[in-house]
Formats: structure tokens, C-alpha cells, sequence
């Protein structure tokens, strides 16, 4: 039942997941085929990028900008895969807790001898492993970019990456998770959680500039993942392990709230 449930729930939004593999190839693509540039005129773009606003190369995290960690930190892992991970996450997870309502087919569904909590679980199971998938792919992709254009970055710094992200990615997935089991609606689920996600992101932007937006930053979800950029640095386990329990914490509230809620059929 769970398996056909999952393979149910893939085959319905494969266009848009392939949309969006086909999107993170190609945008990695095009960053890294784009950093021989960079390297061969390394002293004109550093003078540039020293030019720059000091306001803006913080905001941009732009440190050692012509190395290749610093580049793909800059161009990829500050903004564009965030962005990419958190979208897939929050729209997954407004369709995990609303899906078989809006489409008139919970009644169905639910009659079958499974409870609500594993129909709920199964989704998230199979949202987690879309994302899942996406971070090796872009281990996959990273790791033959570089390798064809000569870039020195260990693999080990390119998967580091991509757990945060898939982490940034559940965590966004979670909300929206659970606002679409309060509500039952997509639309209030979808907009939550990238509401919460574009506030988060600009107070994780703006940190460097306001000291007073420190005290946010230990539960600013973006802040937890991507703190150390683990592309030019390691893993922050103690923000990651906050991060991963938060997200279970929210995945089981939402587990509660679909069970009590009365389903539209």
C-alpha cells in the first residue's frame, strides 16, 4: 500500500520534478563552465570584487570569490540551490496534507485499512527521498563539472553542501507540512512556508550588517544550515543536529494535527 501510494505520488508530479533536475543541472552547468573565466583573469576579477561595497560582499558572503570553493559558495550555495531546495520542499509538503482533498479522492483513500498518520508518513518518506535525490544529483553534477573544467574542490566539501541543503529543504518541507495539516488548504501552506522562508533569508542576509539581528540567527533555519558554508568550511554539527530535530519535531506535529482534522471529502 505505502509503496503504491509513493510510486502514485511520484508518477503524478513527474513532469515538475523533472523540471526542476533538469533546472539544477543546468544551472550548475553554467556556473561552473563559467569559473575558467575567473580563474584566467584571477588578479582583474579580485581587484573588481575589492571594489565592491563592503555592505555587499558581506551580504553576499563573497570571501576568496576567484578560489574555486569561494566561487561556487558565492554563486550557488548563498542563493540559487537554496532557493531550488526550499521551492521543492515547500511545494511537496502543501501537497502531502492537501492533495486528496482538493483533488476529492481523501474519502477513498481513507476508507482503505491504513491509518491517516501512515498515508501522511508515506508522503513525507517520499518527499524526503525527492529531495534526497536532488542533493545527489547535484553531488553528481558538481563533481564532473569540476573535474572537467579543473576545479579543485574535494567531493567530500561538494556532499557536505548538499546535505545542508536537503536539510534546508525538509526543514521548509515541515512547515509547510504542517500549516497544510492545520488548514487543509495548499494555497495557506505554500504561502507560509515561503513567506517564513523569504524572511528568514533576508534577516540571514542583513545579519552581517545589523548587530542586532544576532540574536535571531540561532533559529534563523537558513543560519542553521548554511553557517559555515560548508563548501569552504566544515559542517556545523550542533546547528545541524538543532536543525534535524526541529524538523522532526515539526513533521510530528503534523502527524497530530492531520489525524484530528476533519477532512474534507
Amino acid at each position: 500500500m505505502r509503496t503504491a501510494l509513493a510510486a502514485r505520488v511520484l508518477a503524478e508530479r513527474a513532469k515538475g520534478l523533472v523540471g526542476w533536475a533538469l533546472g539544477l543541472v543546468a544551472i550548475v552547468a553554467l556556473q561552473v563552465s563559467v569559473y575558467p573565466t575567473i580563474r584566467d583573469s584571477q588578479a582583474g576579477w579580485s581587484d573588481l570584487t575589492e571594489q565592491f561595497p563592503e555592505a555587499f560582499r558581506k551580504i553576499l558572503r563573497m570571501s576568496d570569490y576567484t578560489t574555486p570553493t569561494g566561487y561556487l559558495a558565492t554563486e550557488l550555495f548563498t542563493f540559487v540551490l537554496p532557493i531550488i531546495f526550499v521551492g521543492v520542499g515547500a511545494a511537496w509538503g502543501a501537497r502531502s496534507a492537501t492533495e486528496e482533498e482538493e483533488n476529492g479522492t481523501a474519502d477513498l483513500l481513507l476508507s482503505l485499512p491504513v491509518s491517516r498518520v501512515s498515508v501522511l508518513a508515506t508522503r513525507v518518506f517520499t518527499t524526503w527521498g525527492v529531495l534526497s535525490g536532488l542533493a545527489v544529483l547535484l553531488t553528481a553534477s558538481l563533481t564532473v563539472g569540476t573535474i572537467l573544467v579543473n576545479m579543485d574542490v574535494p567531493v567530500g566539501r561538494i556532499v557536505a553542501g548538499a546535505v545542508t541543503l536537503l536539510v534546508l529543504g525538509a526543514g521548509f518541507d515541515s512547515v509547510a507540512l504542517l500549516t497544510g495539516s492545520l488548514s487543509g488548504r495548499r494555497g495557506v501552506a505554500i504561502g507560509s512556508s515561503l513567506g517564513i522562508a523569504i524572511a528568514a533569508f533576508v534577516l540571514y542576509l542583513l545579519s552581517p550588517l545589523v548587530s542586532t539581528l544576532d540574536a535571531l540567527l540561532p533559529v534563523n533555519p537558513f543560519h542553521c544550515t548554511l553557517v559555515s558554508l560548508p563548501l569552504t568550511d566544515a559542517i556545523d554539527a550542533a546547528y545541524m543536529a538543532g536543525a534535524a530535530a526541529t524538523v522532526a519535531t515539526l513533521v510530528m506535529l503534523s502527524f497530530l494535527a492531520y489525524a484530528r482534522r476533519d477532512v474534507r471529502t
